[in-house]
């Protein structure tokens, strides 16, 4: 369960942030990815916690799957595409390739 993974149209323009923070799920994927440890992370942010870091990866994970699939309903109300939550169908990849 991905309970820390917060979506806000009203912080960072609605990107996937952690508990709500001004920091996004994909900026500490980055900071895993270039080889910060989890104590280092927490070092240099100190509102995160060691499970708001495994989740944002969980996340990452499960965007990389394709296993992210409903919109959050402000997504679906004020029509921002977010590649994240595209419906993956057979439909919606030969409209988005125009075939």
């Amino acid at each position: 369960m991905l309970d820390r993974i917060t979506f806000d149209p009203n912080i960072l323009a609605g990107r996937a942030t952690l508990r709500g923070l001004r920091i996004s799920a994909a900026h500490s994927v980055n900071l895993v990815a270039n080889g910060m440890s989890s104590e280092e992370i927490r070092a240099e942010l100190p509102d995160l916690e060691i499970e708001d870091i495994r989740q944002a990866l969980r996340f990452a994970a499960m965007a990389a799957e394709d296993r992210i699939r409903p919109r959050p309903h402000w997504l679906l109300r004020n029509k921002i595409a977010n590649p994240l939550f595209l419906h993956r169908t057979p439909a919606a990849r030969r409209a988005r390739l125009g075939s």
